[in-house]
Protein backbone atom coordinates (compact mmCIF):
# COMPACT_ATOMS: atom_id res chain seq x y z
CA UNK A 1 0.00 0.00 0.00
CA UNK A 2 3.19 2.08 0.61
CA UNK A 3 4.37 2.05 -2.44
CA UNK A 4 0.66 2.66 -4.21
CA UNK A 5 0.02 5.40 -2.08
CA UNK A 6 3.57 6.52 -3.11
CA UNK A 7 3.18 6.53 -6.58
CA UNK A 8 -0.55 8.17 -6.98
CA UNK A 9 1.09 10.96 -5.23
CA UNK A 10 3.59 11.36 -7.69
CA UNK A 11 1.03 11.41 -10.44
CA UNK A 12 -0.82 13.78 -9.11
CA UNK A 13 1.74 16.35 -8.35
CA UNK A 14 2.85 15.61 -11.76
CA UNK A 15 -0.86 16.54 -13.13
CA UNK A 16 -0.83 19.27 -10.85
CA UNK A 17 2.62 20.89 -12.35
CA UNK A 18 0.84 20.19 -15.86
CA UNK A 19 -1.91 22.07 -14.81
CA UNK A 20 0.33 24.81 -13.78
CA UNK A 21 2.34 25.00 -16.93
CA UNK A 22 -0.96 25.09 -19.17
CA UNK A 23 -2.07 27.77 -16.91
CA UNK A 24 1.25 29.90 -17.14
CA UNK A 25 0.47 29.54 -20.93
CA UNK A 26 -2.83 30.79 -21.07
CA UNK A 27 -1.75 33.70 -18.94
CA UNK A 28 1.18 34.65 -21.44
CA UNK A 29 -1.23 34.46 -23.98
CA UNK A 30 -3.86 36.80 -22.89
CA UNK A 31 -0.85 39.26 -21.63
CA UNK A 32 0.46 39.17 -25.47
CA UNK A 33 -3.02 39.80 -26.82
CA UNK A 34 -4.64 41.84 -24.41
CA UNK A 35 -2.04 43.81 -22.91
CA UNK A 36 -2.92 44.69 -19.22
CA UNK A 37 -1.48 47.23 -17.26
CA UNK A 38 -1.53 44.54 -14.13
CA UNK A 39 -2.15 41.18 -13.42
CA UNK A 40 -3.34 39.88 -9.91
CA UNK A 41 -3.29 36.51 -8.67
CA UNK A 42 -5.64 35.70 -6.11
CA UNK A 43 -4.54 33.65 -2.90
CA UNK A 44 -7.72 31.87 -2.95
CA UNK A 45 -5.93 28.82 -2.78
CA UNK A 46 -2.87 30.53 -0.37
CA UNK A 47 -0.07 29.42 -3.16
CA UNK A 48 2.29 32.53 -1.74
CA UNK A 49 5.01 34.68 -2.74
CA UNK A 50 7.36 31.24 -3.74
CA UNK A 51 5.03 30.24 -6.41
CA UNK A 52 3.96 33.72 -7.53
CA UNK A 53 7.86 33.78 -8.03
CA UNK A 54 7.75 30.93 -10.86
CA UNK A 55 4.71 32.13 -12.52
CA UNK A 56 6.11 35.52 -12.84
CA UNK A 57 9.50 33.92 -14.18
CA UNK A 58 7.26 31.73 -16.85
CA UNK A 59 4.82 34.12 -17.80
CA UNK A 60 7.94 37.33 -18.66
CA UNK A 61 9.78 34.85 -20.84
CA UNK A 62 6.77 33.77 -22.27
CA UNK A 63 4.76 36.84 -23.26
CA UNK A 64 5.72 39.39 -25.94
CA UNK A 65 8.33 41.86 -25.17
CA UNK A 66 6.10 44.92 -25.39
CA UNK A 67 3.81 43.43 -23.48
CA UNK A 68 5.66 42.97 -20.34
CA UNK A 69 7.58 46.30 -20.58
CA UNK A 70 5.83 47.44 -17.33
CA UNK A 71 3.60 44.17 -15.68
CA UNK A 72 3.49 44.21 -12.43
CA UNK A 73 2.55 40.24 -11.50
CA UNK A 74 1.46 41.09 -7.88
CA UNK A 75 -0.82 38.90 -5.56
CA UNK A 76 -4.41 39.64 -4.36
CA UNK A 77 -4.56 41.06 -0.78
CA UNK A 78 -7.99 40.46 -0.89
CA UNK A 79 -7.79 36.92 0.08
CA UNK A 80 -10.53 34.26 -0.39
CA UNK A 81 -13.18 37.27 -1.77
CA UNK A 82 -10.75 37.95 -4.49
CA UNK A 83 -12.66 36.39 -7.23
CA UNK A 84 -15.54 37.63 -6.46
CA UNK A 85 -14.55 41.02 -5.93
CA UNK A 86 -13.01 40.99 -9.19
CA UNK A 87 -15.89 39.69 -11.10
CA UNK A 88 -18.09 42.47 -9.39
CA UNK A 89 -15.86 45.36 -10.80
CA UNK A 90 -15.69 43.66 -14.17
CA UNK A 91 -19.31 43.53 -14.21
CA UNK A 92 -19.77 47.35 -13.45
CA UNK A 93 -17.27 49.03 -15.50
CA UNK A 94 -19.05 46.91 -18.32
CA UNK A 95 -22.65 48.53 -17.23
CA UNK A 96 -20.64 52.15 -16.91
CA UNK A 97 -19.21 51.95 -20.43
CA UNK A 98 -22.84 50.59 -22.16
CA UNK A 99 -24.17 53.15 -20.48
CA UNK A 100 -21.71 56.00 -21.46
CA UNK A 101 -21.96 54.54 -25.14
CA UNK A 102 -26.06 53.74 -25.02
Amino acid sequence: MGNGSVSRETRESGYLRECGRLGVRVLATLISTLNPSLMVIGDVTNIGHSPLDEIRSTVYGRSLPRAMRSLPVVLSELDRLSGVTGAGVLVAVGVLQTARLG
